[in-house]
């Protein structure tokens, strides 16, 4: 009996020991779990400076295809491939021998009206011709003199003259072949003053403006750099939300830049200021961004509304205010409600 008394009693005791030490665990598990370390920023307006970098090819604002607007065969080729040509100069001469001819015709055509016109006119002071045959007298000449300009115009084309000042490029006729209207003679290229034509994004379109300078570079002369200036923006967008613009700049001899070469158009654009955080505190893409925001030490999800990105910074329009205390490192170890402290 007092055997059983004992382990009855030391029972009870264990039982006692045991129990106390659940309620300590399960008092120590109810307790906050430790704090996770995280980097934080806080939300404020900032300016940022940054550039729009496109790319395009490098065209003549002067690049004009020579044809010929006569018929006949070739007499005369003035100028090679490759040749520098001046506004005027006679790059080719056709066989004028049958626009000479009809020239004059049409000089003698001329004379004529003008002398029966005379005659008309002093016969009718004297009632010598009607009023009728005195207008008729006047009209034939006329129509004699626009016979005879466009037989010395005939004539004219039969020499082909270069339309502007630069480079003729392949020369495409030789002496002997007979041509007929329209036939591609060369191309006339003045590379002194390049263009470039490229689109902007919509929000780029509203604040560039034409007269803005454009750095231009190439890698082809990658010590060289261009000034341009915007003198064209599409006021329709292409359909994308992008606009074309025309950029045009200087190409000197010391600078020479041949037609067709890839630039690259750097813009330089401020910010306006705007609160914004780093993209790495933004969590998913920017087309459904949102961060994690700390309030009294737990954090808290915030989607977001966002803008520009640019120079690692993403514009938020909505979904933070100034002061906001935002998770930039430590974001993906997080959960709503998490406690959070800050590290350094």
């Amino acid at each position: 009996m007092k055997k059983r008394l004992t382990l009855c009693v030391a029972c009870g005791a264990l039982f006692v020991l045991v129990g106390c030490h659940g309620q300590s665990a399960e008092k120590s598990s109810s307790q906050q779990t430790p704090a996770v370390p995280v980097k934080l920023v806080i939300a404020d307006s900032v300016h940022i400076q940054d550039s729009l970098e496109l790319t395009g090819a490098a065209a003549a604002v002067s690049q004009i295809a020579v044809i010929t607007e006569s018929s006949g065969r070739v007499l005369d080729v003035r100028f090679k491939s490759g040749s520098f040509v001046r506004k005027g100069d006679t790059l080719v001469i056709l066989d004028t021998a049958s626009q000479s001819l009809g020239l004059a015709r049409a000089r003698l055509a001329l004379q004529k009206a003008e002398a029966d016109h005379e005659r008309a006119m002093r016969l009718s002071q004297g009632g010598g011709v009607t009023a009728q045959q005195l207008q008729d007298a006047g009209i034939y000449l006329e129509q004699m003199k626009v016979g005879f300009a466009d037989a010395k115009r005939a004539l004219d084309l039969a020499i082909v003259k270069s339309p502007i000042t630069g480079t003729a490029s392949s020369k495409r006729l030789d002496p002997g072949s007979v041509v007929g209207m329209n036939t591609p003679v060369t191309e006339v290229v003045d590379a002194s003053l390049l263009k470039v034509v490229s689109k902007v994004p919509e929000y780029d379109a509203y604040h560039l403006k034409v007269g803005d300078h454009v750095r231009i570079t190439c890698n082809i002369l990658p010590s060289l750099a261009w000034d341009g200036q915007i003198t064209f923006i599409d006021p329709k967008t292409d359909g994308g939300n992008n606009y074309p613009l025309e950029i045009q700049f200087n190409n000197s001899a010391s600078t020479h830049l041949k037609v067709g070469t890839y630039v690259r158009l750097q813009f330089p654009r401020k910010r306006e200021a705007s609160i914004a955080v780093p993209r790495e505190a933004v969590v998913g893409s920017l087309g459904d961004p949102s961060v994690w925001i700390v309030k009294n030490g737990t954090v808290q999800r915030a989607s977001l509304t966002v803008g520009w990105s640019a120079g690692g910074m993403v514009q938020v329009v909505k979904g933070l205010t100034h002061g906001d205390s935002v998770v930039t490192e430590g974001a993906n170890n997080v959960h709503q409600g998490d406690r959070v402290q800050g590290v350094k």
